[in-house]
């Protein structure tokens, strides 16, 4: 099997984490042909997908729900660029006619597909977080204005 140039597009993206500039790319995009479905799904998980607290209830947190907010939008974007090369490899094996890479490949596109769908869950449900404890804020200084008057 041969891999065309667009699928040597490497994932040395930089992207921004807790003050400070990362390598990304865990996952290349040759991984997406040469490992398996579980691999890339085990190795994937490991890196993109977080523990979220269930509430903030201290500055500790506040920290860390404002780091996820940043590590899992760039976590999104980067699976989302690994799906974009799955999808095209799909389309590729399909014209090719290997069948047995075809249907991995649609494994791997289903699974970055799904991973993709964790992250921005997690994503909106720390925004949520967020946005609740800000609206709180708001509707305390309101009633210590209220009651000051």
């Amino acid at each position: 099997m041969t891999i065309n140039k667009a699928n040597r597009v490497t994932c040395s993206l930089k992207f921004y984490f807790g003050g400070r500039f990362m390598k990304r790319g865990i996952i290349k995009p040759v991984d997406l042909i040469t490992r398996s479905n579980i691999d890339l799904v085990e190795a994937l998980q490991e890196e993109v997908l977080e523990d979220i607290p269930t509430g903030i209830k201290s500055a500790g947190d506040l920290e860390r729900i404002e780091y996820l907010l940043g590590k899992l939008a760039n976590d999104y974007s980067y699976v989302i660029s690994l799906l974009c090369i799955a999808r095209s490899n799909v389309r590729q094996f399909k014209r090719t006619g290997d069948k047995v890479a075809y249907e991995d490949m649609m494994d791997k596109r289903d699974s970055l597909e799904s991973i993709a769908s964790a992250i921005k869950l997690q994503h909106g449900a720390v925004s949520r977080m967020l946005t609740a404890l800000m609206q709180n804020e708001e509707r305390l200084n309101e009633f210590r204005l209220g009651g000051k008057q």
